[in-house]
């Protein structure tokens, strides 16, 4: 049997949950391509269905196995993990879970699926924090930790 990935789209696939006119994430092109050989692609959005299949088409990820859309019966996240554990119950063998959210990637966990939390980075290694003040060159010179 075929593992599925249960992919969010939001923040995964777009940078933001307005559709209409988000941008793909810089690395959702290469992404949805490397799952795509190895998964069948179950993508869960906030927006409506016409909306999430307009953007996924629009930026040519629009081959998928099913497309789940939010009903707001319950809070986004719960409703995310609440999913997964339907999608398992109805014999579907998930390989990977990618979300934004830590709440959804520890509900996964618990149910013993893998999850993968995406985010950009926050910060960039390496760098100095631009609101902090530069120590004099003999301080760093004579610093012996």
């Amino acid at each position: 049997m075929r593992y599925v990935a249960v992919v969010a789209v939001e923040g995964v696939l777009a940078l933001t949950e307005d559709f209409k006119t988000s941008q793909p994430t810089p690395w959702a092109r290469a992404l949805y391509r490397s799952m795509k050989p190895e998964y069948g692609l179950i993508l869960l959005s906030p927006a409506d269905e016409d909306v999430t299949r307009y953007f996924l088409t629009k930026e040519f990820m629009g081959d998928f196995a099913l497309l789940s859309c939010y009903i707001a019966t319950m809070p986004y996240p719960e409703w995310k993990v609440d999913q997964v554990r339907q999608f398992l119950a109805d014999g579907f063998e998930i390989g990977v879970v990618y979300d934004t959210d830590d709440q959804v990637i520890y509900g996964v966990n618990q149910l013993g699926v893998p999850g993968m939390r995406v985010s950009p980075a926050t910060r960039r290694s390496g760098w100095r924090d631009h609101t902090t003040e530069v120590r004099p060159w003999g301080d760093v010179v004579g610093y012996s930790g």
